[in-house]
């Protein structure tokens, strides 16, 4: 919603003169660079978060506009924009801590999603408000403890009932009546973050009639705290580095919208259905599909990476050896299935202890630059594992 109303030159700190590019995240590798540019290199994934930077197909920029990532998978473009904002959003405005009640609008969209799992990661009491069904059962996977579907339930009347003057820190990008009852019931000190303001976003906030903000914070010693990540920059590498480590932990995972888009043309219809309320996670539009060479391989690893349980360590053995993998930045491993290839064995991949494999698996593969793919991401069929015993990881279709 940002990129929609700086182009719309509705943000007050950032001002555009027409005529102008717009959108602001974007990722992808670095094809060339200056003379003096010293910390990137041709093949290098960059994510880039700055105005104008975004809907395009190539970009030509200063390299502070730029930051490394592990590999071009859009999992690291969300989590440098987003999943930062969501970490920066709790820990520096919100001051959350350990075990807190924290109230959550917009839960299932691209900064609620992370909102949700890094306060459930901290062990908080997360209270999750979305609409409708799906989503409310999506955001309860994440890990929320209630969801009210606004749709089916009064927001203010659950909150009223059930968290009455309970909220230690709530996090609202909606406004209106949303606002209102997270308001109402903050705890004592409790901390309610302002994020956006969605209910409004033609620019005219409605006009209310009602007691001023002091009288319901005074005698609580309560806050109303803005948050504008733009402004708050010099955060960003530490929470950076608190979202990556979380990441490898699987304890945060990166949700996409569906339908995807592609391509310029499709970020028309990408941004229609940001602003339609209707899409869960974020929302990704593909420039470019990366090709190999046909039957070139990706990576090649020992026979035990995808065989008997053993993927980390194998990883880590390699790395000790000094086993470099075929051109790290550009890697891609499918770890949809736990496969036990001896003869007279079947496909296990349900087998017990398998979703702990993957999880360490991939902990010790990010380290090596090897983007896994799990059986429910949709770009998982950009390679296929057709010769295991090999151990080679060959260009699917």
């Amino acid at each position: 919603i940002f990129d929609t109303q700086i182009a719309r030159n509705a943000v007050d700190y950032v001002k555009i003169a027409l005529p102008t590019y717009t959108g602001v995240e974007a990722l992808g590798v670095v094809e060339a660079v200056g003379e003096s540019v010293a910390d990137f290199a041709p093949g290098d994934a960059v994510v880039t978060t700055r105005f104008t930077g975004g809907y395009r197909e190539a970009n030509i920029a200063p390299a502070a506009n730029f930051l490394k990532v592990p590999s071009a998978h859009p999992d690291w473009l969300a989590l440098c924009s987003t999943g930062v904002s969501a970490m920066v959003a709790l820990d520096v405005i919100g001051q959350l801590q350990p075990g807190e009640t924290v109230a959550i609008s917009a839960a299932a969209g691209g900064l609620g999603h992370f909102l949700v799992q890094i306060a459930a990661a901290r062990g908080c009491h997360v209270v999750a408000v979305c609409g409708g069904a799906q989503k409310a059962a999506f955001v309860r996977s994440l890990g929320a403890a209630r969801v009210i579907d606004y749709r089916a339930d009064d927001v203010a009347t659950v909150l009223d009932s059930e968290y009455p003057n309970a909220i230690d820190v709530a996090v609202d990008t909606v406004s209106g009546a949303i606002f209102d009852a997270f308001l109402a019931n903050l705890a004592n000190h409790g901390r309610l973050v302002v994020g956006g303001a969605a209910a409004d976003l033609n620019g005219v906030p409605e006009i209310i009639s009602g007691p001023r903000i002091a009288n319901a914070i005074y005698y609580k010693g309560a806050s109303v705290r803005g948050f504008m990540n733009g402004l708050l920059t010099a955060h960003w590498p530490e929470a950076r580095e608190k979202l990556f480590a979380l990441y490898a932990e699987g304890k945060v995972k990166v949700h996409f919208d569906t339908p995807r888009f592609t391509g310029l043309e499709g970020i028309y219809d990408a941004v229609e259905r940001l602003l339609s309320g209707a899409s869960s996670g974020k929302i990704w539009d593909a420039h470019v599909t990366a090709t190999t060479p046909a039957g070139a391989d990706l990576v090649a690893i020992d026979r035990v990476f995808l065989h008997e349980r053993t993927g980390a360590s194998a990883l880590k053995s390699m790395a000790a050896a000094g086993r470099p993998v075929v051109d790290p930045r550009r890697v891609f491993a499918v770890m949809d299935h736990i496969v036990d290839t001896r003869p007279g064995r079947g496909d296990q991949t349900l087998m017990q202890g398998g979703q702990a494999f993957i999880t360490e698996t991939r902990a010790a593969a990010i380290p090596a630059g090897i983007t896994l793919f799990d059986v429910t991401d949709p770009d998982q069929g950009i390679t296929h594992v057709i010769s295991p015993e090999l151990g080679i990881v060959l260009p699917g279709c």
